[in-house]
């Protein structure tokens, strides 16, 4: 019984973690509950139960990960950590531009898309889109994900 239970346990990992803290144990019951009755039915416990369990399970989970997908709203996605993450993000968007624009010109396709010469030629602007924005995005994404950092700290 202590693999089976250990089993179903590793099982219930798939679920969302607000459920699993919610309805872990009615289900632990539930699982004890059936597994003592195929006991005493077949008396012994086989490759039905465990697929009948692993169906019923995986699906269940894929269903609550699904739903607590749904859930997602903005006002989650936008929180502090996030934001960082996002600031990150959006400064590494102008060397994927640059790099963009160089094959381009290395090709010459598409000329109208050039930037325009005077200010591609300043030194200062293509050390800050290839390095300097780079590396704060980096600061900033590795901020973000250390959820002790906050928004407000950082300005």
């Amino acid at each position: 019984m202590k693999k089976h239970l250990f089993f179903y346990k590793r099982l219930l990992r798939l679920y969302p973690k607000k459920f699993q803290d919610t309805f872990q144990k009615e289900m632990l019951d539930t699982f004890e509950d059936y597994y003592q009755n195929t006991l005493k039915e077949k008396g012994k416990v086989d490759v039905i139960f465990w697929k009948q369990v692993l169906l019923d399970e995986v699906w269940g989970a894929i269903q609550e990960n699904i739903n607590n997908f749904n859930k997602i709203t903005i006002a989650n996605i936008m929180k502090k950590e996030n934001k960082i993450i996002l600031i990150g993000l959006l400064l590494f968007l102008p060397i994927a531009f640059t790099l963009f624009i160089t094959i381009l010109e290395h090709f010459e396709t598409f000329a109208f898309l050039r930037i325009p010469t005077p200010i591609y030629d300043y030194a200062w602007f293509r050390i800050s889109i290839l390095y300097i924005l780079p590396i704060i995005g980096i600061i900033f994404c590795t901020l973000g994900v250390r959820k002790k950092y906050s928004f407000k700290k950082l300005i």
